[in-house]
């Protein structure tokens, strides 16, 4: 269950001691409530957004970055306080099935935000039931899921702590050292995250291949949909415009089973990044789609291409939809979607 709290203006800054005040009353608030989940606005109390995060801080020992319109608050974990943003409160999670030129199925959720534990597990298991369908000589579907992330930190097998930019026992957000390839990145609201597990076998049996594959669908996305011009930079894995990085690759690939996938910054608060070199590149920036859209947005041809200037939920379902139709086409595949609820997608087991 979800509750709003709306909190109301104010005329004057907030004193130290009125703030920890009001953060008082709104956990005893919600205590009195029986919900896990609370969203609370405070959308025009900005001496709030100018205080929260060290008061915060100092009460629950968490740093959670940059503040949003909303953010939200779990009464299971009192520690947690993260940012949620604008217009991402109130969407469904979806979830499809595929159909390629082989036996395939595609599971997808691009609004609900998806812790990333509950999605590392998840892909483990398809790879362990696909490698059973191998091992028994039957077929072995595709399978496709686009998420998005609660804010978390992910690190690659060899990945150097020195790229961490803070001490990693107090760490803004949760970090996972995983099997994929690659140095840290970051994960949260506003990015598109591709994770494929398929069968190399019914593709090409080549990880340069996928790798640069996984990049041409990505250039694809932002041509065709946004007339963005993207690029690959020799020698770096991922997708440029300009120093600017839009998408990053790490993956993992078991008896030629892929799993792990592709990132791509859309809406995406780029704050959290400061706080580690991404991919361990020093001197390469981090972009988003939104970001460039705006750069763009006075120009004769952005004009032509894009009217009016989408939202930040227009241009997460945009660019989901994009990421599927040239997924579907750069890899052979023919998807057939089918919608589910939320609770539907948290029983599933595979």
């Amino acid at each position: 269950m979800v509750r709003y709290l709306g909190l109301p203006p104010v005329s004057r800054k907030l004193s130290i001691p009125d703030c920890k005040a009001l953060i008082e009353k709104i956990v005893a608030k919600i205590n009195h409530w029986s919900c896990n989940y609370v969203i609370i606005s405070v959308e025009r109390l900005l001496t709030w957004n100018a205080d929260i995060r060290a008061i915060w801080c100092e009460r629950n020992g968490r740093v959670f970055g940059k503040a949003h319109r909303f953010v939200r608050y779990d009464s299971r974990n009192e520690s947690v306080f993260q940012n949620y943003p604008n217009n991402m409160h109130n969407r469904k999670a979806t979830k499809g099935s595929s159909s390629p030129t082989q036996p395939s199925n595609s599971n997808k959720n691009k609004g609900e935000l998806i812790p990333y534990e509950k999605a590392w597990s998840w892909q483990k298991q398809i790879v362990k039931q696909k490698k059973s369908l191998l091992q028994e000589h039957e077929d072995c579907p595709d399978t496709l899921i686009v998420l998005q992330h609660n804010p978390v930190y992910t690190m690659g097998t060899g990945s150097s702590e020195n790229y961490l930019n803070f001490d990693i026992k107090e760490a803004p957000f949760d970090v996972y050292r995983t099997e994929r390839g690659g140095e840290v990145t970051y994960h949260g609201p506003g990015q598109l995250v591709m994770y494929p597990i398929i069968n190399l076998r019914n593709h090409k049996m080549d990880l340069h291949w996928y790798l640069r594959t996984l990049e041409e669908v990505v250039i694809r996305v932002l041509s065709s949909t946004f007339s963005i011009k993207a690029c690959r930079i020799e020698g770096l894995t991922g997708v440029w415009v300009g120093n600017q990085k839009l998408a990053a690759i790490g993956v993992r690939v078991s008896k030629w089973i892929t799993y792990h996938g592709l990132a791509l910054n859309v809406t995406t608060d780029l704050t959290p990044f400061s706080w580690i070199v991404p991919c361990g590149l020093r001197h390469r920036q981090v972009g988003s789609i939104k970001g460039l859209l705006q750069e763009f947005q006075s120009s004769t041809q952005y004009a032509e291409a894009v009217k009016p200037f989408p939202d930040d939920y227009q241009l997460i379902d945009i660019s989901y939809k994009s990421l599927i139709k040239e997924f579907s086409e750069v890899f052979n595949l023919e998807i057939h979607q089918k919608a589910i609820t939320v609770p539907e997608f948290w029983r599933e087991d595979h």
